[in-house]
């Protein structure tokens, strides 16, 4: 492990940390990380004024290596990241990263009605101040992709990014609820045919801590 120290001849609490968390990522990840860089349409497709932090960065890029090398571990993602440290953002790069992969529908669940309704804004208003996309618009090979606020599967465009937004007592009450085209449980479980056409949800999930 790296040691270094300040005037004092002291090491930091955080350089002590980032030494420890540096050791204990796995070589072959931070052989990865070295030489690669983030796609060009993740930078492009976020809004100037939102540029990715260095920690946020990483943890796309972390998202991105097990995405890549260990699918069934990416499927289970956790950002585990304070108040106000950006992870909307984190999320609005991970999604433009999976959109290139093929998916087109996700699913964004949160406790509480205000925080939803706050994501919503950012990520699919383009005229909110806060708003995390390019507000001139988002595309793909020179294509527009419109990003769009669906409340059922059977809306979802295609060609878009469709967002479902949910606090988890509307989630649970909507599962609950029997109608015509309605979101259902099969919406969660994995298919052969959904997976190949990527077209059922995609769940990223943040916790706040």
């Amino acid at each position: 492990m790296r040691k270094r120290k300040t005037k004092t001849g002291k090491q930091s609490i955080s350089e002590a940390a980032a030494d420890f968390l540096f050791a204990e990522l796995d070589a072959d990840y931070q052989t990865w990380s070295k030489s690669y860089e983030l796609p060009a349409f993740i930078s492009n497709n976020l809004n100037k004024t939102k540029r990715l932090r260095l920690y946020q960065t990483e943890a796309v890029k972390r998202f991105i290596y097990l995405f890549e090398h260990e699918r069934s571990a990416a499927a289970h993602w956790l950002f585990n990241m304070a108040t106000g440290s950006g992870k909307t953002l984190v999320m609005a790069a991970c999604v433009l990263y999976l959109y290139e992969q093929g998916y087109r529908n996700f699913l964004f669940l949160v406790n509480q009605t205000q925080i939803k309704d706050q994501a919503k804004k950012c990520l699919t208003e383009y005229k909110y101040s806060k708003y995390l996309f390019n507000p001139n618009g988002v595309k793909f090979c020179g294509r527009k992709v419109e990003v769009h606020t669906v409340e059922r599967l059977q809306d979802a465009s295609p060609y878009g990014i469709n967002f479902l937004f949910f606090s988890t007592p509307l989630l649970y009450n909507r599962l609950n609820k029997k109608s015509e085209n309605a979101l259902a449980l099969d919406d969660f479980i994995a298919d052969t045919d959904k997976d190949k056409n990527k077209r059922g949800l995609t769940s990223l999930r943040v916790i706040f801590s």
